[in-house]
């Protein structure tokens, strides 16, 4: 057993990287997100009328949709209850993340085809 044990060892190297979170609680970044998300569902005018006034700058598109149609059918929503962090979730997200990246796959998820670009896309500050 220890000589199969000796030979497997300098092929170790082979196996696949396993991702390791750093914390099994929300990162900053996380929390933040799931901030907003809760914030829109609160309110859905009120980030509606932000998300337009911020990304539209007067034009009659929100990152490429319309903002017609999108004023009209968030405007449209009912509040709806926050939601919560669940860590066995967040694990299972963090690691297909890890896996999608690591493997080199995109939103398409096939090997070398180019997924969506977002050219000329800049986010400002949150307030």
């Amino acid at each position: 057993m220890r000589a199969v044990a000796m030979l497997l060892v300098p092929w170790s190297f082979l196996a696949a990287e396993v991702y390791q979170a750093p914390s099994p609680e929300p990162t900053p970044a996380e929390t933040l997100i799931l901030e907003l998300m809760n914030r829109f569902r609160a309110d859905s005018r009120a980030e509606t009328e932000w998300i337009i006034k911020t990304y539209a700058n007067g034009g009659d598109k929100v990152m490429g949709a319309d903002a017609k149609m999108f004023h009209d059918e968030c405007s449209q929503l009912k509040p709806m209850p926050p939601l919560v962090f669940n860590l066995n979730l967040l694990d299972s997200a963090r690691k297909h993340s890890f896996y999608m990246i690591h493997n080199g796959l995109g939103n398409v998820e096939e090997r070398g085809k180019r997924s969506f670009v977002a050219e000329g896309l800049t986010f400002p500050p949150f307030s």
